[in-house]
């Protein structure tokens, strides 16, 4: 199966619609056994690095921070009154640069 093709543009994929408890898609009713028809040879396979990820994002959404000093900043700068030291400001530049 080429992929590729798979919805091109005179591709129709059936409605779905709803009559009680079962669903129909297309002529078929979704409770209708599978091995009636063609067997089904579509498969996934999640990959180390996609589980990684998975975790990674799932973690991220619970890393703690100090949400008071978080806002006391954010205050700081819209005031005006946040003290920027300029020459540290432009040390970390240049070593981010250097990375690069």
């Amino acid at each position: 199966m080429d992929i590729k093709n798979l919805l091109s543009s005179s591709t129709r994929l059936p409605e779905a619609t709803s009559t009680g408890s079962s669903t129909r898609v297309g002529n078929r009713d979704s409770n209708q056994s599978d091995a009636a028809h063609s067997p089904s040879t579509d498969s996934l396979t999640i990959t180390q690095t996609a589980r990684v990820l998975n975790a990674a994002m799932e973690g991220a959404k619970t890393v703690p921070y100090d949400s008071d000093k978080v806002e006391s900043i954010k205050a700081a700068l819209a005031e005006g009154s946040y003290p920027i030291d300029n020459t540290r400001l432009a040390e970390s530049i240049l070593d981010a640069e250097s990375l690069a």
